[in-house]
């Protein structure tokens, strides 16, 4: 069976399109999504079907994204396709939302595809970024729901999102593509490590792959059974949550009578359904079971700007709300009381991302990185947050717990007025532990006597 065929035979299965759909194509111009759009023009000719291609720039490669359009602008012309280019600012998105750049990127590019609300959109994901994303899930902690991978077909909004590709090995693409002669580009930073897919695609996939040279295949099996699994209790899960939750918030005693081992789960599909369908990883809901038990006004953060609440007898969600103008220090908290030694979560904060981790003490000598820090887990007595400069902010500049303003460090340290606002700051309350990129505070050193060690580093970032 030739790929278009065996494309044609998994929509069909799976019931992604009917004749006489319109279709809105997300096209990069890389090797996926041209041997999408090749595919489905194939199909088109006697399964009739309206295509249409979006581009989105996502302001992050300048020049190159721009040459990037017009290849697929011209590829378009070819085949007397509509085309429509679409610019985002992905850089300012994550910063004015805390996110990492993949975070920022995935949000923007999603709502660019369906800001013309169209009944469907096809995206060019296949097996291998399924497998890809499945570890990655797993690396960051996930529930059985994440490890079901990724969905054929889902909601978005009012609008459909489907992924006929989903069944094609990276191979099969390249063997069309050759075949048949078709171009397409390379976005450069597919080969940037500083970003934690490309690191699962460069170094983990190939090496499970000499393990075993079907373990894409077979990732994608198992996540297929999960799924199925995962939806039989997701039916028993939203008929609890119809009694359970309701506009005003999740009823903890109703979520402490369930079975225990039904208790996570209810809980991660009501911030799922809450937060519009955000990533939860497996330490938010950590952070969410462990407010069962707590007092009135207790909060934990959660990703975007939300936060999670005890009011009274109920689970509830307060959203940051900022208006246009106002001058707020960027501010994401660390959720240090959900993390185990062991444990490790990454957190996007002011347009970048950082490694979280806990681990216990094995004697050996700290190594000096500019990017990576170490801290005394245990003589941490605030809440820590990463987060832009405040009034108030000290630096312990010794060992004998000396301070200075960090605005006076700034201005001794000759760091341009426009600059200081961008240094991402590690905080406990006023004390600045770590200004990121350039030194870190007298406090909470690794010694003799440290038994956990929290490691801090900021993984994507474009080294001074």
């Amino acid at each position: 069976m030739n790929l278009t065929d065996k494309v044609r035979e998994y929509i069909e299965s799976m019931q992604l399109l009917k004749s006489g759909d319109s279709v809105t194509l997300g096209v990069s111009g890389g090797a996926d999504s041209v041997c999408l759009l090749s595919v489905l023009n194939e199909i088109s000719k006697d399964f009739p079907l309206t295509l249409r291609v979006i581009y989105v720039d996502h302001g992050i490669r300048g020049e190159e994204g721009r040459s990037d359009g017009e290849f697929v602008r011209s590829l378009c012309e070819k085949l007397s396709i509509d085309f429509t280019l679409k610019t985002v600012d992905v850089p300012a998105f994550a910063k004015s939302e805390g996110l990492s750049t993949e975070e920022a990127a995935r949000i923007l590019r999603y709502d660019a595809l369906f800001s013309d609300e169209p009944d469907i959109v096809a995206v060019a994901h296949n097996a291998e970024d399924n497998a890809e994303t499945i570890l990655y899930r797993l690396a960051r902690g996930t529930g059985a729901g994440g490890l079901s991978g990724m969905q054929p077909k889902r909601p978005h909004g009012d609008g459909l999102l489907i992924r006929p590709l989903l069944a094609v090995s990276r191979s099969e693409i390249e063997a069309y593509l050759s075949e048949r002669e078709l171009k397409f580009v390379t976005d450069s930073t597919n080969n940037d490590d500083i970003y934690a897919r490309n690191r699962i695609r460069h170094n983990i996939l190939p090496e499970l792959i000499a393990i075993n040279s079907e373990a894409v295949r077979h990732i994608n099996e198992a996540a297929s059974d999960v799924g199925r699994l995962v939806r039989r209790e997701e039916d028993r899960i939203r008929s609890d949550l119809k009694n359970i939750a309701d506009s005003t918030g999740l009823s903890m005693e109703a979520v402490l009578a369930l079975p225990v081992g039904e208790r996570i789960g209810t809980v991660r599909r009501w911030l799922i359904d809450e937060l519009g369908g955000t990533d939860i990883s497996r330490t938010h809901v950590n952070s969410a079971m462990k407010l069962l038990y707590a007092d009135t006004g207790k909060e934990v953060s959660l990703p975007y700007g939300v936060t999670l609440a005890v009011s009274y007898d109920r689970l509830i969600i307060k959203r940051e709300r900022r208006e246009r103008g106002e001058r707020k220090p960027d501010e994401v908290r660390i959720p240090m009381e959900s993390l185990s030694v062991g444990e490790s979560i990454e957190l996007g904060a002011m347009g970048k991302t950082f490694y979280i981790g806990l681990d216990r003490a094995d004697g050996a000598e700290i190594p000096r990185n500019t990017y990576a820090k170490w801290f005394d887990y245990d003589k941490i007595k605030s809440d820590m947050v990463i987060r832009t400069r405040q009034n108030g902010d000290y630096i312990v500049i010794d060992r004998d717990g000396g301070r200075k303003k960090f605005k006076d460090y700034c201005i001794d340290e000759k760091i341009p007025r426009d600059d200081r606002d961008e240094i991402p700051l590690l905080c406990a309350a006023n004390e600045v532990l770590w200004a990121v990129g350039y030194r870190r505070g007298e406090t909470a050193f690794v010694d003799d006597d440290t038994t956990r060690v929290l490691k801090i580093e900021l993984i994507e970032e474009e080294k001074r």
